[in-house]
């Protein structure tokens, strides 16, 4: 079974989405950005996959703080 966590758009024009990502061969969920033009094709499975909703909501873009 897959596990994300976490998840939220990392940038307004909502092209990445970060999240926490469990793969099948670590021992624990890292931290993962996934992106609809990743070069890697299982980047842009996983960024399809949490557009879907199969690993829940999708927190909206916050954009930094300044000081």
């Amino acid at each position: 079974m897959t596990v994300a966590t976490n998840l939220f758009w990392s940038n307004a024009e909502h092209t990445t989405i970060d999240m926490m990502y469990q793969f099948s061969n670590l021992p624990a969920p890292v931290p993962f950005t996934a992106s609809q033009n990743d070069p890697m094709e299982y980047g842009r499975n996983i960024f399809a996959a949490a557009v879907a909703g199969n690993y829940g909501p999708i927190a909206p873009y916050t954009p930094p703080q300044g000081d």
